[in-house]
């Protein structure tokens, strides 16, 4: 691998192994939570207003007062039961954290650059830095039109992207 590959790639697994240990760690919990709250005859008695009581009965069963569980309610949003809906909302989720970390990888670029006096190693690495950045950005931009070429064009997974 090019030495400057492995500065964009090593940060970005990183990010992307402790994100995804984070949300199936909560997502377990909540889960948890959701089962003995459920005992309880409803679990989102406990959030603390109103208006979040009403997104919560209405993401955990499907806007009735009582029912099937249809999703859970998380802090990051409702996460459906089926596992279209919940691999949707996690790549939506993780397409947002990893726009964010490319951002944050850009950002840090330039201070290398602004900060590396002339030093032709510095500026080296710092627009290497910023050119996997922008690559990488690109790449999430265009993750949809990819998933879906290579899903439904080529694999032709029945039900992926379908109307």
């Amino acid at each position: 691998m090019f030495p400057s590959m492995k500065k964009f790639f090593s940060p970005v697994i990183i990010s992307l192994a402790v994100i995804a240990i984070a949300f199936f760690s909560s997502f377990a919990a909540v889960q948890a939570d959701a089962e003995t709250a459920a005992q309880q005859n409803d679990p989102c008695i406990r959030l603390p207003d109103t208006e979040n009581i009403a997104k919560c009965r209405k993401c955990t069963y499907g806007g009735e007062t009582v029912g099937a569980v249809v999703g859970f309610w998380t802090a990051i949003g409702c996460i459906p039961t089926n596992p279209i809906g919940a691999i949707g909302q996690l790549l939506t989720f993780l397409m947002g954290i990893g726009s964010v970390l490319i951002f944050a990888q850009i950002l840090v670029g330039a201070f290398t650059l602004m900060t590396s006096k002339g030093d032709p190693k510095g500026v080296q690495d710092a627009k290497s830095r910023i050119t996997n950045s922008i690559i990488a950005l690109l790449f999430i931009l265009f993750s949809v039109t990819i998933l879906q070429f290579v899903g439904v064009n080529i694999l032709r997974i029945p039900g992926f992207f379908s109307n």
